[in-house]
């Protein structure tokens, strides 16, 4: 089975219709080892998080590029506007909303993953690396609320993509963040301080800009991809 989840993972050219086409193989190749009554924890196994990421961004990306009004960036949430407030962080502050905005955007993530999201830094040793070590990469992310089965108490970590380079500071921007949500200066954009969900507040504060939580996202994708791609 290894060996076929490798084959799955080639592709001819790393383009858009290729990448496509093998997360899609990697669906049903699960699908058929689901239906031949394989066990699940095998069939996680099956998984390529990258592709499907990839995958997912491309074809969003169509959809959107084929609407005839596609939806645009609002000027406050611009990348070169984005990367200039990264820059004058004071983290010496007791962070603002906007701030905690910025920061979600910077690191590409979900609201939800403000408080679950760990950077870590990772050199290899002499032991047997992990599947999801990639040779010449050290900086790697855990805590995704996407995560599910095994991979949820049991996170693989994946490779760490942010608006922000020096990916020292990205982490303690994050821990400045996290901190300030944990000693109650901050609110959590998720949950309330009872623990239930009550996005009241960040939705709020997003509105006057005309934007969503879920459209922010996008965004902030489009924004690390360019970063890294130029």
């Amino acid at each position: 089975m290894y060996i076929d989840t490798l084959k799955l993972a080639k592709t001819k050219n790393d383009n858009d219709k290729e990448i496509v086409a093998s997360s899609s193989h990697y669906s049903l190749y699960r699908k058929e080892l689901e239906n031949a009554g394989v066990d699940p924890k095998i069939i996680l196994l099956a998984k390529n998080p990258e592709i499907t990421q990839a995958s997912n961004k491309i074809q969003q990306r169509k959809l959107e590029e084929g609407l005839p009004n596609p939806p645009k960036t609002p000027k406050h949430f611009s990348l070169e506007k984005g990367l200039r407030k990264i820059q004058n962080f004071d983290v010496t502050k007791i962070p603002t909303l906007q701030d905690l905005t910025d920061v979600i955007m910077m690191l590409s993530m979900r609201p939800a993953e403000v408080t679950t999201l760990r950077i870590i830094h990772y050199e290899p040793g002499e032991i047997t690396l992990p599947e999801w070590y990639k040779p010449g990469y050290s900086w790697y992310c855990t805590g995704y609320i996407k995560n599910k089965g095994e991979t949820k108490n049991n996170p693989e970590s994946r490779q760490f993509l942010s608006m922000e380079k020096n990916l020292e500071r990205a982490k303690e921007l994050l821990t400045w963040i996290q901190n300030a949500i944990t000693t109650g200066k901050l609110c959590n954009p998720v949950y309330s301080i009872s623990g239930k969900r009550s996005t009241g507040v960040f939705s709020k504060f997003l509105k006057p800009y005309g934007i969503t939580a879920k459209r922010l996202r996008k965004i902030r994708g489009k924004h690390a991809s360019r970063v890294h791609s130029g």
